[in-house]
C-alpha cells in the first residue's frame, strides 16, 4: 500500500528526498495509479526514475519475487534475512548507536526468532499463513481496564513504584538481564543489579526468577549462562527446579550452566558455578594470581580435581589454569 510503501522509500537513507517523493505522488495521482505503479513501471508512464529510485525498485523487485517462491524454493526466514541484509536496515540501525535504534534492533531480532521458530513448527508455511497467524495474536480491542483476573506485562522500568502478589522476571540469562551492552563496566553492571533489584521487589508474595537453558537466534540454537544476579541471591531463601521444553527436537547443544542445578543440594554460601563444578569460585569473580595480579573468572569448566578457571587479568592477559594446582585467592 502506499503508505507503507511512503514509509521504507528512504528507510535507510538512500538519497531519495521530498521532491522526488512529491514527483512521484503527482505522477500517481495524475495516471490514476498507485505510486509503486510509477516506480515498477516507470517507462510505462513517461517518468524517468532516478539512481536511488531505480537501485530502490531493484531491491523491491527482488524481494517481491523472492516471497512468491515461499516455501517451494525458499524458507520464511531466508525472506527475512534477504529484508535485513538488501535494505540494510539494521546496519543503518547499528551505525546510528543509539538508545532507540538498539531497541529497535532487540525488536527485530526477536521478530526474526518468532519466524524461525514459526518455521520450525510449519515447514511449508507461506508468508501470507505467517502474517495471518501473527495478526491473530494480537488483541483487536482494548480492555480498559475491565479484566481483573489477568495477567500484566510490563518493563522493570515501568513497573517501579508498583506492586503485585506475584512477580515474575524472565530471560534471567547471561546477556539478557545483565544485558550484553551493559557488561563491559562495572558501572554498567551495577545499574542492571539495580534495575534487578527494583523488578524483586515488586512482589509482595511470592516472586520467580526463570531463563532458558538453550535460546534460537537467528536459527542457531544457544547455551545461555544463567544471570549473575542468580548466583548473588542467598541461596537458603530460594527454591530452584527445572522444566524442559517441548522442543526436544531442537538439536541442542551440551549442558549449559542452568543443567540440572536442581538435582544437587545448594549449601549455604555456594554458587550456582560450585553446585555444578565443584570449584571454590564462581564466574565473574574477581581473583588475585600471585604473578599475574588481579583478574576476573570469565569461565569454569570441567569437575572435581580436573576444573579449569580462565581468568581475564587486567593487564589484558587471558589465561586458563587448573584450579587445583593454581594459588588465587578471591577479593571480595
Amino acid at each position: 500500500d502506499s503508505v507503507s510503501l511512503l514509509r521504507i522509500i528512504n528507510t535507510p537513507t538512500r538519497g531519495i528526498g521530498a521532491s522526488t517523493i512529491e514527483k512521484i505522488r503527482d505522477a500517481a495521482y495524475v495516471n490514476g495509479v498507485s505510486e509503486w505503479d510509477i516506480i515498477a513501471n516507470g517507462e510505462a508512464y513517461a517518468y524517468k526514475l532516478s539512481p536511488a529510485l531505480t537501485e530502490f525498485k531493484n531491491i523491491m523487485q527482488k524481494l517481491i519475487d523472492k516471497a512468491k517462491e515461499i516455501p517451494m524454493h525458499y524458507k520464511l526466514s531466508d525472506i527475512c534475512i534477504s529484508i535485513l541484509n538488501d535494505t540494510q536496515y539494521k546496519k543503518s540501525l547499528e551505525d546510528e548507536n543509539s538508545i532507540e535504534s538498539r531497541g529497535r534492533i532487540e525488536n527485530i531480532d526477536a521478530f526474526v526468532n518468532s519466524i524461525f521458530e514459526y518455521e520450525h513448527l510449519h515447514p511449508q508455511a507461506t508468508l501470507d499463513e505467517f502474517l495471518q497467524d501473527i495478526s491473530l495474536l494480537t488483541p483487536a480491542d482494548e480492555t480498559n481496564g475491565t479484566i481483573q483476573d489477568a495477567v500484566t506485562l510490563m518493563t522493570v522500568h515501568n513497573a517501579k513504584g508498583l506492586e503485585f502478589p506475584v512477580v515474575f522476571l524472565t530471560g534471567m540469562e547471561e546477556g539478557l538481564f545483565p544485558h550484553a551492552n551493559s557488561s563491559d563496566t562495572e558501572d554498567g553492571i551495577e545499574e542492571e543489579r539495580r534495575l534487578c533489584y527494583v523488578g524483586m521487589t515488586r512482589a509482595k508474595d511470592r516472586l520467580f526468577l526463570t531463563g532458558a537453558e538453550i535460546r534460537r537466534s537467528w536459527g542457531t540454537v544457544k547455551n545461555q549462562e544463567a544471570s549473575r544476579f542468580i548466583d548473588e541471591l542467598p541461596s537458603q531463601l530460594c527454591e530452584f527446579k527445572s522444566y524442559h521444553s517441548s522442543y526436544d527436537s531442537w538439536d541442542t547443544p551440551s549442558s549449559s550452566s542452568f543443567n540440572t542445578f536442581n538435582a544437587r543440594s545448594r549449601k549455604n554460601g555456594n554458587s550456582l558455578q560450585s553446585v555444578i563444578t565443584g570449584s571454590r569460585f564462581r564466574v565473574h569473580q574477581r581473583v588475585k594470581h600471585p604473578s599475574y595480579g588481579i583478574g576476573i573468572v570469565t569461565t569454569i569448566q570441567g569437575t572435581g580435581d580436573n576444573v579449569k578457571l580462565t581468568i581475564q587479568f587486567v593487564n589484558g592477559f587471558t589465561k586458563t589454569f587448573l584450579e587445583r594446582y593454581t594459588p588465587l585467592e578471591p577479593i571480595s
